[in-house]
Parts: C-alpha cells; sequence; structure tokens
C-alpha cells in the first residue's frame, strides 16, 4: 500500500524489512527511523490498514474541554489524545491503536469511545499545547512533593534556621566583646569545616574504589553477544539553550550511534523563546528518531529543569542526558545495556569516563588528559 502511494520503493521495502527482522522493531517504526517514511505518511498508512478514519492534531486541534491534567501520564505512556465528540462518544486520536491502547481509552471514555489514528508526533504535540504549564510545574515541584528529603527546594529547616540566627547573635556579642578570641574561634572553625570537607570526599573517593577499579569495562566479546532484537528502546535527553552552533554537530554525532535506530528516542530539549536554537535544530533535518521537545519559559531557567521536563515524554526503558557538544561513542548504549546486565540489582546509573578529544588545545586540557584514560569505558 504505501508503494502504492509512492511512498516506498521495492528496494527499500526490502531494506526496512531486513532491518525489521534484526532489530525485531515494527514496520512502521522501521521506516521512520531509517528515514524512508515520514511520520504522517506511516499514520496515515495504519489507518488506512486498520480501516480507521486519519486525524491530523495539527490542522484540526482537540477539544480542550475533553482533556484532563490528571491523564496526562495515561495520554504519553499509551500515546493518544482525547480529539472530538462524535454525538454522545468521544474520539480518541491514537499514535497505535493496538488493543492495550483501545482498552486504556476505554476506561477513560467509556466503553462506546471511537478510534482514529493519528501521528505519534501530534500526539506529543497536542500535550505540550494543552498541559505544558502543569508539566512545568511538576519538573520543578514534583520531586519536593512526592521526596522532600530529597529535594533542594526547602534550604534550611526551621531548627537550622534557628542555630544560625543564634550563631549569628553570638559571634556578633563575641566580636563586640572579645574581638581576638572569637576571631581565633572563628577561624578554628571554618578549618574544622573544611578538614571535614575534605575527609568526607576522600572517604567517598575511597568507597568509589580510588579511581580505574571502579569502573567497569566492557569486552567486545560482551558487545557481539547482545542481540539487536533483545534491546530495549532507549531514550536520550539533549538539552539545549542558546547553542544553535551545536544543533548540526548533536544530530549528526547522535545519527553514528551502533543501536537499532528503531528502538532510539531521542528528545532535543528547547526552550521555547530560544527561537535561534529552534531554527537551527530545524534547518539540520533530524530524521524520525528525533523529536522536538519545547519547554515553557518558567523559573529557575536550568538544564536540570529542562531535562525533568521532557523525562515526561520519554519512553525508554534506559534513559541517557547528553549535552550539546558531546560526542558519544557509536557503541556506548549497547555498553550501557551490558553493564546494566551484569550489574547488581540495585545499580540504577552509569557515567561514562570522558575521553578528551582537544587534548593539546591549552594548558588546562592538557592537564586533564594526563589523568583521563584514552579509552571509553562506564
Amino acid at each position: 500500500m504505501l508503494s502504492r502511494r509512492g511512498h516506498l520503493t521495492p528496494v527499500s521495502v526490502g531494506q526496512i524489512l531486513d532491518a525489521q527482522r534484526r532489530w525485531g522493531s515494527r514496520f512502521g517504526e522501521t521506516a521512520v527511523a531509517m528515514g524512508r517514511l515520514s511520520p504522517y505518511a506511516m499514520a496515515e498508512g495504519l489507518a488506512e490498514t486498520q480501516c480507521l478514519p486519519f486525524v491530523d492534531l495539527v490542522a484540526n486541534p482537540p477539544d480542550p474541554s475533553l482533556s484532563r491534567a490528571g491523564d496526562v501520564a495515561h495520554y504519553l505512556s499509551y500515546r493518544f489524545f482525547p480529539w472530538r465528540r462524535h454525538g454522545e462518544n468521544v474520539v480518541v486520536a491514537c499514535a497505535d491503536p493496538s488493543a492495550e491502547t483501545r482498552a486504556a481509552a476505554k476506561r477513560l471514555y467509556g466503553p462506546h469511545t471511537r478510534i482514529a489514528v493519528t501521528s505519534p508526533r501530534d500526539v506529543g504535540w497536542s500535550v505540550q499545547r494543552h498541559f505544558s504549564a502543569t508539566l512545568s510545574r511538576d519538573a520543578v515541584f514534583a520531586l519536593s512533593r512526592r521526596e522532600p528529603q530529597l529535594s533542594a527546594r526547602r534550604i534550611m529547616t526551621p531548627v537550622q534556621v534557628r542555630c544560625a540566627v543564634a550563631a549569628a547573635l553570638a559571634s556578633l556579642i563575641g566580636f563586640a566583646l572579645a574581638p581576638e578570641i572569637t576571631g581565633l574561634i572563628f577561624v578554628a572553625l571554618t578549618s574544622a569545616y573544611y578538614l571535614g570537607t575534605i575527609l568526607l570526599r576522600l572517604a567517598l573517593f575511597r568507597a568509589g574504589g580510588w579511581g580505574r577499579a571502579a569502573g567497569r569495562m566492557v569486552s567486545a566479546d560482551e558487545l557481539a553477544a547482545l542481540d539487536e532484537a533483545e534491546l530495549p528502546v532507549y531514550s536520550i535527553i539533549v538539552p539545549m539553550y542558546r547553542e544553535a552552533s551545536q544543533a548540526s554537530h548533536i544530530v549528526a554525532n547522535l545519527g553514528r550511534l551502533d543501536y537499532p535506530a528503531a528502538k532510539l528516542d531521542i528528545k532535543l530539549v528547547l526552550e521555547e523563546d530560544d527561537a535561534e536554537t529552534i531554527a537551527a535544530v530545524k534547518a539540520a533535518k533530524p530524521d524520525g528518531r528525533f523529536e522536538i521537545v519545547e519547554v515553557p519559559v518558567s523559573q529557575p531557567r536550568t538544564k536540570p529543569k529542562a531535562c525533568n521536563y521532557a523525562l515526561a515524554f520519554v519512553r525508554g526503558a534506559f534513559t541517557v542526558i547528553y549535552d550539546a557538544e558531546d560526542r558519544p561513542e557509536p557503541d556506548q548504549l549497547k555498553k550501557a545495556i551490558a553493564a546494566f546486565r551484569t550489574s547488581a540489582p540495585d545499580v540504577a546509573c552509569f557515567q561514562a569516563r570522558l575521553n578528551v578529544y582537544n587534548a593539546k588545545e591549552n594548558w588546562l586540557t592538557r592537564g586533564i588528559m594526563a589523568q583521563t584514560p584514552q579509552e571509553m569505558n562506564l
């Protein structure tokens, strides 16, 4: 059908089928990831084969009264969005009208919910358009609500505030009555604080193995043993702000990753008022593996907040964060999978060892290179 419409040639169909077999992925997702088919053409084709209507949510926006902020997680998880009413029934636009997705839509909108097909990009765009403020608040405050003890939102506890005020008053009184003795006590306490910080860092270094012993080298045999059909979806988050000059480089660098293209979920996270970087990313023509996530303007304007915002949109079992100037080794994601599979169940994160590519540029990079192994490991 796609060939008949002129979207694919017989040669490209054969290439997509070969990749589909190697990767264990679906035909449409494989074709889009390989750049042979646009997401809209895939959605239109899926609608025809499923005998369902196709909906362009950009040209025909959803009825805002049908969507609810409390259901955003369902919209993103199952990739659907309520579109319009058809009589007494709600029409839900799905990127994947599977039995599981239909069941989830009917749980929210009733047993007579109607199903249409749309592009997965349209679902993400609709969620951002209707709930960007909600997602932005969650990016900033969700951790403090869920795990307040892990959040830095509350800088000091009430007890700490009282102690700090008492210490400040005692210092003022001491400097007024006995400045020399108070000065000596102040210097001694400050020195003890810095000594404690140094000892804590040494203890952390010791717990971490003092360097290379803590690393996890992944051998060539381990990589060769990985079956691409069994690899999970891997999400990549790239926060960018005023980095238009890096747009083409990061698109090219991530495009060279040795990982099944249909299982890559790459989010280029941009600030909505950063028109220059947005234009540069679009000019780089990223393929179907990439999706732009625009973060609404809010405080704090930090990359961690942008990553929190984008995390709602990722669909991978694993996630990695890169900076715009990073040049990851092509097999780095496979190394991470191999490392996780052979690590203890409580291991939640690996950090890749840096490989400096401008080692001779200046005295600083020469010093860094002297302490950094040449080979890439985890």
